[in-house]
């Protein structure tokens, strides 16, 4: 396994132990590439925060959690 999926993987784990703890209440970040530079860890992240109440904005995505389109959103980002 490359260190570039082991850092995603130990990212993505670090963020949802996050999420799940309730740490964060609101992630905020430029665009979606910054979370993950692939769709599937990203909509991961964004639906465990969505299931745990918490919300994340990307602005210039212009995808935001609290809105009911969000998937869509990121999806076409």
């Amino acid at each position: 396994m490359s260190q570039n999926i082991m850092g995603a993987l130990v990212l993505l784990l670090w963020f949802q132990q996050g999420i799940e703890k309730r740490k964060r209440d609101l992630i905020i970040c430029e665009d979606s590439s910054r979370l993950f530079r692939s769709i599937s860890p990203c909509m991961n992240l964004v639906g465990t925060a969505v299931d745990n109440e918490i919300r994340i904005i990307c602005i210039n995505d212009q995808v935001d959690a609290a809105n009911d389109d969000w998937q869509h959103r990121l999806e076409d980002a």
